[in-house]
């Protein structure tokens, strides 16, 4: 998510005004510049009952803009977006009052928030702040709220993660769920981004979704610009809040990596997914 106030690093390297080194990036792309992103069909239903989704955001009107279009999409894959969706808020102080009501009245619509489950946690809070540190501490805690058996998905605004056909297949539930012995399933999927801009690779303001005109038709094309630029283009897209391996619960130490990472092959590869940071009209980036 790309913001003054959430810095993903790609902007080190792209300023607003050099977006033609996106298009450049895209051109020298082979066999991934401006194909059309085909969705996978894997849907998380078989999850839904122990699915809980994790969401920071800024407040600003791209966001207000954006969150229909995110709720829509997860609830689409199984997630029960009134239920077990938790949403932290950056409101910075400057942010108007205008804004901010607009704001919460689209998380109001999409997520009905705030509101408090007391099954397992509040699902709506607010930091006048954002930092990496901040982000890592506020998912860390409340993954240590969820049910052992819960699944996560933790995805910032702009990602619309997708999955397997086969995913039922794919993921290890743990315990008696797992009867059929099959030693290669895993735990935890990581797939990796593929950055979504518009038409003749031009950068759009994403449009209010009572227009009716899908994201993915307002951006079609897509590139693999933060692995170009060597940014952290790997995420996990779907993971079992404890480590099935080790019994613990998993704690991230970044938005990409879980703590104690790496060595072992612990997750299953899955799909490309849509990463929609270029929705902000004339500067390109979502803010």
């Amino acid at each position: 998510l790309e913001s003054k106030n959430f810095d993903t690093g790609l902007t080190k390297f792209l300023p607003h005004r050099m977006r033609w080194l996106l298009v450049l990036w895209c051109l020298l792309t082979p066999a991934r510049t401006g194909k059309v992103v085909v969705p996978s069909g894997g849907r998380l239903e078989f999850l839904r009952e122990r699915l809980y989704l994790w969401v920071m955001m800024p407040t600003s009107k791209a966001t207000a803009t954006m969150i229909p279009y995110f709720a829509q999409h997860y609830e689409q894959l199984g997630v029960d977006t009134r239920r077990r969706v938790t949403v932290l808020l950056h409101r910075a102080p400057a942010v108007s009052d205008a804004v901010n009501a607009e704001v919460m009245t689209a998380l109001r619509d999409a997520f009905d928030v705030p509101s408090y489950d007391a099954t397992y946690v509040a699902r709506f809070s607010v930091v006048s702040e954002y930092s990496s540190d901040i982000k890592r501490q506020q998912v860390n805690a409340w993954l240590h709220t969820l049910p052992a058996d819960a699944f996560v998905v933790y995805a910032d605004l702009d990602e619309f993660f997708e999955y397997p056909l086969d995913i039922e297949d794919q993921i290890s539930l743990g315990g008696d769920d797992d009867d059929d012995g099959d030693d290669e399933k895993k735990d935890s999927l990581l797939a990796f981004m593929m950055e979504r801009v518009g038409a003749n690779f031009t950068f759009p303001a994403l449009r209010d979704v009572g227009e009716g005109v899908s994201i993915e038709e307002q951006f079609p094309l897509m590139c693999r610009t933060r692995e170009r630029f060597r940014g952290n283009d790997q995420k996990h897209s779907l993971f079992a809040v404890v480590d099935r391996q080790t019994g613990e619960r998993r704690q991230f130490n970044s938005s990409h990596k879980f703590q104690g990472e790496g060595g072992g092959f612990r997750w299953r590869f899955g799909v490309d997914f849509a990463h929609y940071a270029y929705i902000g009209g004339p500067d390109g980036f979502m803010h």
